[in-house]
């Protein structure tokens, strides 16, 4: 049975960035506008936090940069999409081709790999960590779908997104 639970660990902990992902989509869905950039969103958080924890060795640092790549990439998205009225889904698509060939290429020049970047143990964190980030992506999951589905500002999203098609 203890295998079974740590399956269950073990495949939650990996799907928590697409969980977290698809939390977005879900309420950018829910207003009517098409995201498919979010793969571009993951790959560029995930490169900024990694790569800062491997140069700072601090979790908290690492979480905002990533916050802040995501940030940078949705920013980039909003310029090409509603400034420059270009097609939201080639801007959302450039954004996963330009994320999935930048990445690597910066990557090669600052670590010298492109590929699987090994973290030390000490930066993995620990073992309470890593279950409160569980819970907590599991916690804003839940309340993500209450929002929607039981308050005012959900049903304002949702009333938005349908005026739209």
């Amino acid at each position: 049975m203890t295998n079974f639970w740590g399956f269950v660990y073990g495949t939650l902990l990996s799907a928590m960035p697409v969980i977290i992902a698809g939390i977005g989509a879900l309420i950018s869905q829910k207003a009517g506008v098409l995201n498919v950039a979010t793969e571009g969103l993951i790959l560029a958080g995930a490169f900024a936090a990694a790569a800062t924890g491997l140069a700072t060795g601090s979790s908290l640092l690492a979480l905002l940069a990533g916050a802040m790549a995501g940030l940078l990439v949705v920013q980039l998205h909003s310029i090409f999409s509603i400034r420059m009225r270009a097609n939201i889904f080639i801007v959302g698509l450039g954004i996963n081709l330009l994320m999935e060939g930048g990445i690597p290429l910066i990557s090669r020049s600052l670590l010298g790999s492109s590929g699987v970047i090994r973290l030390d143990a000490g930066f993995s964190g620990s073992l309470l960590d890593t279950i409160t980030a569980l819970f907590l992506t599991l916690f804003f999951l839940a309340f993500s779908i209450f929002l929607l589905n039981h308050s005012r500002w959900g049903l304002e999203i949702t009333a938005a997104g349908s005026q739209r098609e």
